[in-house]
């Protein structure tokens, strides 16, 4: 008996429903109108119930009681129940006296009690069934939202890890592009007092491979300047200024001309560069509704160099000054939040290139030098999904081109084209081959200046490994020395404390005996007392039920005694006699009917055996035909065709 109002399929369904941000979202709406007409369903439904238990409240009054009472049980005192039987009823067959009290019904205080009692615990079956539905569905609806509260903090906080390892890594490489730049101004510095350095190549990262721009140079004229003074320094130390340029070059640099273009200036925000890039359309959606959240958390303090304690609050308090400008960045106005997540990311890169060209002209570079970042297309972008208006099928099939195809046995000017390349492939595989070659033996060179300063390096650490193991050894020897002292002093100390425990454990265990034995002392008296208690308990009990059960077989006699009395003194009834009478009647009427089915069976023989006699004889003639000239014929068949008519009655018979 289900109730509209607690249906688990409906409840479940609007608990999974996606909660929405706006107040007047299509998901409220449908939301409001499933609750209201839930209501709605619940009153009417209420409403038929009260209604139906009226009307079984009327009918149970007025319907008469169809079923005896209940018998008493064996053992239940004072006189059975009445059964119920209609008004003037009689347990005579002939005409006897009549027995029954008119007018006894089954209905009555009694019956009206038992129907009340039965409303009240069917109201309080329906508010209980009633209130379990709702209880349940709420916690179903509770579940559903708390699965779904689950699944976008998971996404949140993921997101948030994203970001703070997309963060690090930028720290990481940052660091290491200082430490570089540290390394090269040493390096410049050995330069110009005429030292032999390591090439730059050999150990050095490229901005490309880090990910991040160069350092910000100075003027033009700075570099020529400190090209100059290298050169200057390395003809005094008598070193070739080609090895002092492969020095100073890093690795994975492509050596310039004298006509080849500046380096390229540093590009602006590497952490903003780099969040765009990484995350989705989707991840950038969440970032847009909280920003300030994916900027904030304990691990974001790694940013930071290792502090003590005291100055953890400061170094927490730094980080997120310096996060404040990139949370500024991604933070949406009023009027970006309600665009799409493809066009709030435009204008973030809009917003980046119009920075870089800005940093670019302030610092001698130029707008072109921004163009990465420019021409970067994420996943999702709106201009990636709309094609070129001027875009024509026929025009950019593959197996088109832009000339006519030459169907003569000529020169075909694409082989030239692709001769040209090969050509201008196999010289720049060349001059690749001839400057791999040349490095290498500048490397040899390197290399073997290198192992000699570090063979000197390395003997120079052993001489003072050696002479530090020697001052070791003496301090060792004396802190041995020390120690032993001090385990003796111990041990000393120890045998003293051992035999005071001793003498204090054994004392202990005395008492300890002394205090078990007389809680068993105790224990036991309290036992003996118990025993005798319930031996008394005992007896006393016997004789109450010795007194009692003798009371009872003396009532139970003198009841017997006396309904044998009554039974032996009474006549026998009318009741009796009907039943004699009845006995004789259905005792004649059997033989009757026994006698007439037999006088109809034995009649019924007679006529199934003059009706088998009448066909043998049909059969006897027509086998023998009208004249009987089989007879002779087939003398020693005759036997055979009588045995068969003799045998088809007994089939007809069986049939």
């Amino acid at each position: 008996q289900g109730r509209p109002r607690a249906t688990p399929g409906v409840l479940l369904w609007a608990a999974r429903l996606p909660m929405s941000t706006g107040p007047t979202s299509p998901v409220e709406g449908l939301r409001a109108s499933l609750e209201d007409d839930r209501q709605r369903a619940a009153e009417r439904w209420d409403d038929a119930d009260r209604a139906l238990s009226l009307l079984l409240r009327e009918k149970r009054k007025d319907a008469p009681c169809k079923e005896p009472a209940r018998k008493a049980l064996p053992l239940q005192r004072g006189p059975p129940p009445q059964e119920c039987r209609p008004a003037g009823a009689s347990l005579e067959l002939g005409g006897g006296a009549s027995s029954s009290r008119p007018g006894a019904g089954c209905l009555g205080s009694g019956g009206e009690d038992d129907l009340e009692a039965a409303e009240v615990r069917d109201s309080r079956i329906l508010a209980a069934r009633g209130a379990a539905f709702e209880e349940r569905a709420k916690r179903m609806r509770r579940r559903a939202d708390d699965s779904r509260l689950k699944a976008e903090g998971d996404e949140r906080r993921k997101l948030r890890v994203k970001i703070t390892n997309i963060l690090l890594e930028v720290k990481r490489r940052q660091d290491l592009q200082q430490a570089q730049e540290k390394a090269r101004q040493h390096r410049e510095a050995c330069l110009r007092e005429g030292g032999r350095v390591s090439l730059a190549r050999l150990g050095e990262a490229t901005p490309s491979a880090l990910g991040l721009p160069p350092a910000p140079a100075g003027p033009g004229g700075e570099e020529k300047a400190t090209g100059a003074r290298h050169c200057e320094a390395a003809r005094a130390a008598g070193v070739h200024p080609h090895v002092i340029a492969e020095a100073l070059q890093p690795r994975g640099a492509k050596r310039q001309g004298p006509g080849s273009a500046a380096a390229t200036p540093p590009g602006r925000s590497p952490r903003r560069v780099a969040i765009i890039q990484s995350l989705t359309m989707e991840e950038m959606d969440l970032l847009r509704c909280n920003t300030l959240f994916f900027f904030e958390g304990p691990t974001l303090a790694a940013l930071t160099t290792a502090t003590t304690e005291p100055e953890l609050s400061q170094e927490t308090a730094q980080v997120r000054s310096l996060l404040e400008p990139l949370a500024d960045f991604f933070a949406p106005s009023r009027d970006e939040k309600t665009l799409p997540v493809g066009v709030y990311l435009q204008k973030l890169r809009s917003q980046l290139q119009v920075k870089d060209e800005h940093l670019s002209s302030t610092s001698g570079g130029t707008p072109g030098q921004s163009k990465s970042l420019s021409t970067f297309s994420g996943k999702g972008s709106i201009d990636s999904l709309q094609a070129p208006s001027n875009w024509m099928p026929s025009a950019r099939m593959p197996c088109q081109g832009r000339r006519p195809a030459v169907r003569e046995d000529l020169l075909s000017p694409t082989f030239k084209r692709v001769k040209a390349v090969y050509d201008r492939r196999d010289a720049a595989d060349a001059k690749l081959a001839a400057e791999r070659e040349e490095a290498m033996v500048r490397r040899e060179a390197v290399n073997a200046f290198k192992a000699a300063e570090q063979q000197r390096e390395w003997q120079l650490a052993f001489f003072k490994q050696k002479e530090l193991h020697k001052v070791r050894m003496l301090e060792a020897e004396e802190r041995k020395a020390m120690l032993d002292f001090d385990q003796q002093e111990q041990q000393e100390k120890f045998e003293v404390n051992k035999g005071h425990r001793l003498r204090r454990a054994g004392l202990k265990a005395e008492a300890a005996v002394e205090e078990r034995r007389d809680r068993a002392i105790s224990a036991l008296d309290s036992w003996q007392q118990g025993v005798e208690r319930c031996e008394r308990y005992n007896r006393q009990k016997e004789r109450s039920a010795i007194a009692r059960a003798e009371l009872k077989w003396g009532n139970y006699m003198s009841r017997l005694w006396a309904l044998g009395l009554e039974r032996h003194g009474s006549h026998e009834s009318q009741y009796h006699k009907n039943d004699t009478l009845k006995t004789k009647i259905h005792s004649s009427l059997r033989v009757q009917h026994e006698t007439r089915q037999r006088h109809e069976s034995e009649a019924l023989a007679k006529v199934l055996e003059a009706k088998q006699e009448a066909a043998a004889q049909r059969r006897e003639k027509i086998r023998t035909g009208p004249y009987g000239f089989l007879d002779p014929a087939l003398g020693a068949q005759d036997g055979l065709a009588k045995g068969k008519s003799s045998s088809e009655p007994s089939l007809m018979l069986k049939r």
